[in-house]
């Protein structure tokens, strides 16, 4: 398609191309669907109003594998989006996030964090 070697970095033509890795496929739908779950968020929970009032109240829990479900790894993951990206509706949630993810290339799940992290710091998107 591209005309890559074998051994070449896909990275640079994923965000030419305008292609998400796999990794970011998963992030976005996984933010997607826990947007659309019914877990509570910390408006629901508190009663006045803090710096993270929008993000989700992840519930406690005691096994791996309740973190593997896709609510809560959607939810953990929408928790550490900058807030700029998570005002408006949903729509405009996956369409800013699908246009933000595409500008840098991911393939795994600590990078995700970590890039996440930093723009947080940063208040940049």
């Amino acid at each position: 398609m591209v005309g890559l070697q074998p051994r070449e970095s896909c990275r640079d033509h994923f965000r030419s191309l305008g292609i998400l890795t796999v990794v970011l496929i998963y992030i976005l739908e996984t933010i997607i669907y826990a947007t659309g779950s019914s877990l509570a968020r910390h408006y629901n929970v508190r009663s006045y109003n803090t710096r993270h009032n929008g993000n989700f109240n992840l519930p406690n829990h005691r096994t791996f594998l309740f973190s593997k479900k896709p609510s809560y790894a959607g939810a953990k993951l929408y928790n550490l989006l900058p807030s700029s990206l998570k005002e408006g509706s949903p729509q405009t949630l996956k369409r800013r996030l699908r246009c933000w993810l595409a500008d840098t290339p991911l393939y795994s799940l600590d990078e995700f964090s970590e890039f996440a992290r930093s723009h947080v710091n940063n208040n940049t998107i």
